[in-house]
């Protein structure tokens, strides 16, 4: 009776740690075209006449002149705009999760004046806030640059606001690329 006895107490050993277990966490991205990876749902841009959707098909001239290189852009796509203070580019979309960080493109040399000021808002609280202005001296381009983030968020569903322009003088662009949440 005593290897009985040893058994149940070791199968009451593994029962208990069994909910202690949790999987790993993943990181979903949302790209700017194609949206989330696990919902499909797809980011908002507004207002819809400021924002170009680029990719292989589709180029965009004269605001995105000269444009980044499209193999460089995950999945070979991103939406770009020009905010200005009194009408700044916004990106809306909610994830499931507690940290997401927004990756885009930055103007160099390619275009020096091509300045990039953004916001951050989670659930309407101002997280994060990027400022980028090119110099002469940078690359043309540069690619899937994290310029926003917010981690240690209660694991729940977020709202997510990125505004550009919110801070410019005069304007800013942005070339968006994709977002990963957790």
């Amino acid at each position: 009776m005593q290897g009985g006895h040893l058994l149940g107490n070791a199968i009451l050993f593994f029962l208990v740690l069994l909910p202690v277990t949790r999987a790993a966490l993943r990181n979903i991205t949302i790209d700017d075209a194609q949206g989330d990876e696990v919902t499909g749902a797809k980011p908002i841009y507004t207002p819809p006449n400021q924002w170009y959707a680029i990719s292989s098909q589709s180029r965009c001239d004269g605001i995105c002149d000269p444009n980044p290189g499209i193999d460089e852009a995950y999945f070979s796509t991103w939406h770009v705009a020009t905010g200005f203070p009194t009408e700044p580019s916004r990106i809306e979309f909610k994830f499931n999760g507690s940290a997401v960080f927004i990756y885009c493109i930055l103007a160099g040399n390619a275009r020096p004046n091509s300045q990039t000021h953004l916001s951050l808002l989670v659930d309407g609280v101002e997280m994060d806030t990027f400022h980028w202005i090119p110099t002469n001296n940078t690359p043309p381009f540069y690619y899937q640059v994290p310029v926003l983030s917010a981690s240690a968020l209660e694991s729940r569903t977020h709202f997510v606001v990125v505004l550009s322009a919110v801070t410019a003088i005069d304007y800013s662009v942005i070339f968006f690329d994709f977002a990963v949440y957790r």
